[in-house]
């Protein structure tokens, strides 16, 4: 037979583990990932991976993070993630600029210089992989208005879950309570 949520050893107060030598000051207990809102651009800053970033990309970084900030959206678990979106949309735009610079197709000749054929160039496929890459980083924070309203309909309403146990306690917001 199968647990349910509350089978399993129980969480030890904080006071039992500091008495019995077993609480280890990194690990967190009971804090959720909103406890971490980032309110300042310093904090963006020190993720992993920012010192190697290029120019353009801690330009689209940081802009990025402001904006989340302003929006009240941006947690310090989001920081890596958002770092690959900046450094794919840098990707983006070196491949767009090659495309652009040379074209869709770009020639391919023999060793006497003479124009075989055209071949797609290589940045255009890439392009393609990029902007798919961007997109699904992107949903995950609402760079698109089909994302926003979904990110603010998780937000706004409450879980099934929850209505059907408020019920079954007696604390109404059930199912069929309107």
């Amino acid at each position: 037979m199968a647990g349910n949520a509350n089978s399993g050893r129980k969480k030890l107060p904080a006071e039992v583990l500091r008495l019995r030598g077993t609480n280890v000051p990194g690990r967190p207990r009971g804090a959720s990932v909103n406890d971490r809102k980032i309110k300042s651009i310093q904090a963006c800053v020190k993720v992993e991976g920012y010192s190697l970033m290029n120019k353009r990309t801690r330009r689209v970084y940081l802009s990025l993070c402001r904006r989340l900030i302003a929006m009240k959206m941006l947690e310090s678990v989001f920081l890596p993630e958002l770092s690959v979106y900046a450094r794919e949309f840098d990707l983006y735009l070196t491949c767009s600029d090659d495309v652009s610079r040379n074209g869709m197709y770009v020639p391919l000749t023999d060793r006497h210089g003479n124009i075989v054929t055209y071949v797609e160039n290589p940045s255009a496929r890439q392009l393609n992989r990029h902007v798919a890459n961007i997109k699904a980083l992107g949903s995950n924070f609402g760079f698109s208005p089909v994302d926003r309203q979904r990110i603010r309909e998780e937000l706004n309403t409450e879980s099934p879950t929850i209505n059907i146990m408020n019920f079954i306690n007696g604390a109404g917001g059930g199912p069929d309570e309107q």
